[in-house]
This record gives C-alpha cells, structure tokens and sequence, in this order.
C-alpha cells in the first residue's frame, strides 16, 4: 500500500470581476486542524477581497465571532485583516488544532481550562492559508477564571531551582493578559494572577524563533532561597515571611533557563541584616539608657553583638563588591 502526501492548496486568488453578498450558514466547516459547526453570517466578495461581517461559529467547545477581510489585490501577497471575540474555548484543544496558538503560546499544550481572548490581526497568507508569523502584527487579550498547567519545561526547571514539588502543577486563577504581537514577536504587558497559593506578576517577550525573556515576581519561602542566598556570603533565617523576589526565564520552551534576580536576593539578604542589627542596637539601646546617656553610648560602642552585626554587614558589601 502507497500513501501520498497532500498537496498544499497554494494560493486562493479571488477574481476581480465578481461581486455578490450572500447570508451563508454551514454547517461543518474545516480549516487547519479545526473543525467549525453552525457558522453563519454575512459575506461579501468585491474588488478581490472576500468581507466577513459578524461571522459566527462554533467550535473548540466555544464560540467565536469574526470581522475583517480576506485580501488578494496583491497577487503575490495575499492578507488577511481580522477582528476575532473568542468565548469559552478549550485551551488545550486549542493548542492542538490552531498552529498559531501552538505558536504563540507553545505552554497551552499542557494546559486544561475554557479561555477567552479578543485578538485583532494582519497577516500575510502563506499557500497553506496559514499566516505568516514573521508578518503577523496585532495586539489582545487573554482571559479565565481558572486555567491549570502542569508537566511543562518551565515548570519542572522551576521544581528543580526551587526544590519544591508543588510547582509542578499551576492553577492560574482570575486571568487577564493583555499582549501585543509585532511581526511574529509577542510582548506580555504585566499582569497579576493567582498562582501556587499565592499572587505573581508576570511580563516578558517571546521572539519570532520562541527564544523567551520572562519575568515572574513572586513571594518564595525563605527555605526555597536559603541556598541561593548563600552565593552572596550570607543566607537568610528559614523563618519569618516570605521574600518577594523575581525568577528570571530564557531559553525555550522545550529548553528553558531559570535564574533568581540577584538584584532582588540581595536586597533581601540587606534588608535582614540591618533589621537584626537594629533589633541589637534597639536592645542595647534599652538596656543602657536605664544608666543614663553617656554609659549607653559607650555599651553601644563596645557591644560585641553590635560590632559582630555591623561588621559582617560591612563584609557583605565587601565581598559584593570585589
């Protein structure tokens, strides 16, 4: 038995000389790896350009409505113009059946939930009627109550940093991205979500070949950091509050690389050291004054705690900066 392989469908050139507006309705509409049902609205075809106004389907267990045109005045480079309201959709079957979300948004494979997003675009039309992502320039938004994500890269690479097993499954509640797409290149603007228990903010970009540069900042226990913290000459107490600090991700998807932002680490390290050594001086302080100023001053001065305090501060920063 010999099988053949498709043949792509090339270019759909729409004929200059016609011109019709009809209502259509079908029933079952296939495009890329989609399946469309009960998709109605109106179309028109004119000046080599097919108009979509207030189309509406079914599909990936949502629904959406699109506006915009399909032009082929440029023979050679035929676009298309949209303006989609997607509602309810299966994230996941998403990811599977639109090459673009799989571009753009490459963690949705492991990821289960109904979102919602309104995406206006532009975009050159290969021969396969697929966009050309390096064309592709356009701006929305993403939204869900509840989105959950686990088995990706990123996160078994954060388990691994942090060395806690509960990253490895997200639920990211009370979504709402905003983000922008320029010529294939996706910008996040920050957002605040719930995620592990707690509230992050995420931005980033990821280039047109999904190298990426995110930021995730986010309260992490100090148990999680105490190593890391070390790598400055200092750790912190595994009690007390969490450290807000940034993860910083690069790399890919399938390859990606997390770091701590050290600018943060540090801060944190700084601020518990001139806490403790407030808390010392405070102590010595209270403790002196019921002998009056002069003796306290000088059972500040010759305090050992005091002098051990300020002294590894000053060998922090010393060692920073070498």
């Amino acid at each position: 038995v010999t099988t053949e392989e498709a043949e792509p469908f090339g270019k759909i050139i729409v004929p200059a000389n016609i011109s019709f507006d009809m209502t259509t309705r079908i029933d079952r509409l296939l495009y890329d790896k989609l399946t469309l049902t009960n998709t109605t609205g109106n179309m028109e075809i004119k000046d080599s350009r097919v108009l979509l106004k207030g189309l509406r389907t079914d599909l990936l267990n949502g629904q959406m409505v699109m506006n915009g045109e399909y032009n082929t005045q440029d023979t050679i480079k035929p676009f298309v113009d949209f303006d989609l309201g997607i509602r309810g959709v299966d994230i996941n079957m998403a990811a599977h059946s639109f090459s673009m979300v799989e571009a753009f948004l490459p963690v949705a494979q492991k990821a289960t939930g109904k979102v919602s997003s309104t995406l206006k675009f532009r975009s050159i039309i290969g021969d396969d009627l697929s966009p050309v992502l390096s064309s592709f320039n356009g701006n929305g938004n993403l939204s869900s109550d509840n989105v959950e994500i686990s088995g990706a890269k990123v996160q078994d690479a954060l388990v691994s940093m942090l060395k806690d097993e509960k990253y490895k499954v997200a639920n990211l509640r009370d979504l709402m991205v905003y983000f922008k797409i320029e010529n294939g290149n996706l910008s996040v603007t920050p957002f605040d979500v719930n995620v592990f228990g707690k509230k992050a903010n995420i931005s980033g970009t990821q280039s047109l070949d999904q190298n990426m540069n995110f930021t995730i900042k986010m309260p992490v226990s100090r148990s999680e950091i105490s190593n890391v913290a070390g790598l400055l000459g200092g750790s912190l107490p595994t009690g007390g509050s969490d450290v807000m600090v940034g993860i910083n991700i690069t790399g890919t998807p399938t390859d990606p690389k997390l770091s701590l932002n050290m600018q943060d680490l540090s801060s944190a390290v700084k601020d518990e050291v001139r806490r403790e050594v407030e808390r010392v001086v405070d102590k010595a302080v209270e403790k002196a004054m019921e002998e009056g100023v002069e003796k306290a001053v000088e059972d500040i001065i010759k305090d050992e705690e005091v002098k051990e305090k300020i002294d590894e501060g000053l060998r922090r920063l010393r060692d920073r900066l070498r």
